[in-house]
């Protein structure tokens, strides 16, 4: 299977040691440390796309549905003045490198989608 199959059937998880906030007007993540106190010197903040991004990581939905609810809200218009906005290439390489950095700074983990994992079943 290709690096980009196996992408698009990928699914991601928040890390359950980060909070999102909503403060003004931004959208903020803030990872926790075991002990309940949080990391304030790690906060990471958001755009719309990104909390779009953000909120549709529930381990049950695949990038490629990600990057497609990512394009329908966020992506070019189709009135009679013409395409505006970002074209569908640039919206799927800009959602899978935030998923890279979110994966890369602990704040989200790739896991293979339960409809794309090989059949294990010993009959």
């Amino acid at each position: 299977m290709s690096a980009a199959k196996d992408w698009h059937n990928a699914v991601f998880v928040r890390a359950e040691n980060v909070i999102r906030r909503d403060v003004a007007g931004e959208t903020v993540l803030v990872p926790v440390a075991p002990s309940g106190a949080a990391d304030l010197e790690c906060l990471y903040r958001m755009n719309a796309v990104g909390a779009a991004v953000w909120d549709a990581l529930d381990g049950r939905t695949p990038v490629s549905a990600v990057v497609e609810r990512i394009a329908s809200s966020f992506g070019p218009s189709t009135d009679a003045s013409g395409p505006d906005g970002p074209q569908p290439q640039e919206i799927e390489e800009d959602v899978r490198s935030f998923l890279g950095d979110l994966e890369e700074a602990g704040l989200a983990e790739r896991r293979m989608s339960q409809e794309a994992a090989p059949d294990n079943k010993q009959e």
